[in-house]
């Protein structure tokens, strides 16, 4: 779990968490050094810890919890790592356009959705935050019905910037659309805007 410590937004802080009655799926067991600062008094402290002392299932449900434009599409996240991110949705009246099948913008969405939450998994441990800079999507097949799969992976994941890949299937893996996303990495303290 990813929260602010005492003080106001200190950095992460890695919560106890109880023993999972299942292993995560979303996870890879393996150690992967972060260095997470977190300020205590003036002086900054540096830890290590690994993913998945703070990916798990638990974040998987709090990403498919706030409202806003990823509830209202209906799409739910599956799986969430610094490595992978997975989600699917049903395909409905309300994301298609006037020729009926699924609108170009959703696609976009579903794939700086997917870039996103997966850059900030690996930018959060850092006190950083992400930004999206560019997203270029291409639409490969028209959809109007059915379920669709999107999965983001990293293709770099810089201090300064990260560009993370996304494909969206059909039931049928078949390519629907894949984009490529440039992500900005900005101190977590830093306004934006």
């Amino acid at each position: 779990m990813l929260r602010a410590g005492p003080g106001g937004r200190a950095g992460p802080i890695v919560q106890p968490r109880p023993t999972p009655t299942r292993a995560p799926t979303s996870v890879a067991a393996f150690a992967f050094p972060v260095l997470a600062h977190r300020r205590s008094g003036t002086a900054a402290t540096v830890r290590l810890f690994k993913w998945d002392d703070i990916v798990d299932d638990t974040l998987v449900e709090g990403l498919n919890a706030p409202s806003g434009w990823v509830k209202e599409m209906g799409i739910v996240i599956l799986t969430a790592s610094p490595d992978e991110v997975t989600c699917a949705w049903e395909v409905a009246e309300k994301h298609l356009q006037p020729y009926g099948i699924v609108h170009g913008g959703v696609h976009c969405g579903v794939i700086e959705t997917v870039a996103s939450i997966g850059a900030t998994l690996v930018a959060k441990p850092r006190g950083q935050r992400v930004v999206g800079l560019e997203n270029s999507t291409t639409f490969i097949r028209a959809v109007r019905s059915g379920r669709l799969h999107g999965v983001a992976r990293p293709v770099t994941r810089g201090r300064s910037s990260q560009v993370w890949e996304a494909w969206i299937r059909d039931d049928e893996s078949r390519l629907v659309a894949q984009g490529r996303v440039r992500l900005l990495c900005v101190d977590e303290n830093k306004a934006l805007g």
